[in-house]
């Protein structure tokens, strides 16, 4: 099997992680405009997504967002989507799947998920969470775009980390913390005692839409029948995006 066979079998698997069915990748496919794209993505047997192969040097070495929006493999894979005509394109490697779609200024704009395939994802949310990576990280994601209303990264790690400790009390029994977050001026005293518990001096008040939100959607995972590994796997992929969100803000 030749190297590129081998990074074709690599970036599948990634993909069939995401949820894809192996029989919606197309490899090879090739524009009206006569361009051969590596692999196109299919949703609902629609084209929704291209991506483009790179290895070594030619994969993006930086996720600054200046270079991302220069860079050749990305313009190229821009190009592709365009022809193509679908929404979202990508560069991978054997590791990782940057993903893409164009801003207002016609320029790629990194996304801070990935592009998860429409009918898996509402499946994954209409279902109990099974004990996997891939659910975990799903849910998780949906707390970054919360998040974009949350322009402090401590206060998004702050606020996430009280959230999912709420969550594990109720799994335990114990939902007044859930209740004090989402309702403090009626639970004022439950949200006292809990930051005198921890020593936290900030007020979580004005936290309360991003509480009410949150928790709705750390419901869908049951956190004791998670095993510790997934968590802390899918807790480093949402902390390495968290990162890469306010990157991009500061630009």
């Amino acid at each position: 099997m030749n190297s590129e066979s081998t990074l074709i079998k690599q970036i599948e698997s990634q993909l069939v992680d995401l949820g894809y069915n192996t029989l919606s990748i197309v490899k090879n496919f090739k524009t009206p405009l006569g361009s051969e794209i590596d692999l196109l993505i299919l949703d609902n047997n629609k084209p929704r997504a291209v991506i483009e192969l790179k290895s070594g040097q030619s994969f993006p070495q930086s996720l600054d967002p200046t270079e991302l929006r220069f860079h050749p493999a990305i313009r190229m894979a821009q190009r592709f989507a365009k022809e193509a005509s679908v929404p979202y394109y990508a560069v991978a490697s054997s590791e990782r799947i940057l993903w893409f779609e164009t801003d207002r200024d016609g320029r790629p704009r990194l996304l801070t998920r990935p592009v998860f395939p429409t009918q898996e994802y509402s499946e994954i949310e209409r279902a109990s969470p099974e004990t996997t990576r891939e659910s975990i990280s799903h849910i998780l994601f949906r707390l970054i775009d919360l998040a974009r209303q949350i322009n402090d990264p401590y206060k998004l790690t702050l606020y996430t980390s009280i959230a999912i400790y709420a969550r594990i009390l109720s799994e335990m029994g114990d939902s007044s913390l859930e209740r004090a977050l989402s309702n403090p001026s009626t639970h004022s005293d439950v949200l006292q005692s809990f930051k005198d518990e921890i020593q936290l001096m900030e007020s979580l008040d004005e936290g309360s839409e991003f509480f009410f939100q949150a928790l709705d959607i750390l419901s869908q995972i049951t956190f004791l029948e998670v095993s510790p590994s997934y968590l802390l796997a899918a807790f480093d992929e949402f902390l390495l995006i968290r990162n890469q969100l306010y990157a991009f803000q500061k630009c």
